[in-house]
């Protein structure tokens, strides 16, 4: 008859609660939703920039969350436990275009905001950004 070893019967007792307490972590993240901050961590990492917008922000992940094909893949995003290039491109482009979709339609959430205007270090077109008269001159990179 073979007796289990005191040393592997002791250590069963263990291994359940480990394998228990991870689960239970794994099944807690996964139950619980995404938060406005874990999205903007998310952002900012993804265009890395700070200080984004937090409006533009709640929308942005309202219009995600709106979507159940796109919700689980940005749960596993925001908690680092995969990637997903084409919602990465999404959220990246949300934020430099200004647009971001709800129901597969397109929406404008900001013009002026967008990123691409900083990133072009350029005024948003339509917008008053300097003196009377400024657009007269022509731009100068880093003014």
């Amino acid at each position: 008859m073979n007796w289990i070893a005191r040393r592997a019967l002791l250590g069963i007792p263990v291994r359940l609660v480990a394998a228990f307490s991870l689960r239970w972590k794994n099944a807690n993240a996964a139950g619980r939703p995404i938060s406005l901050e874990e999205f903007m961590a998310l952002s900012s990492r993804l265009t890395a920039r700070s200080g984004l917008d937090l409006n533009l922000g709640r929308t942005y992940l309202a219009g995600l969350l709106n979507d159940p094909k796109k919700a689980p893949s940005l749960e596993t995003l925001v908690h680092g436990r995969g990637i997903d290039v084409a919602l990465e491109r999404e959220i990246i482009l949300n934020w430099y275009t200004g647009v971001y979709k709800v129901a597969g339609e397109r929406r404008l959430a900001t013009h002026a905001g967008a990123l691409v205007w900083k990133a072009l270090n350029l005024p948003a077109p339509g917008t008053c950004s300097g003196k009377t008269g400024y657009w007269a001159k022509p731009h100068m990179s880093g003014e």
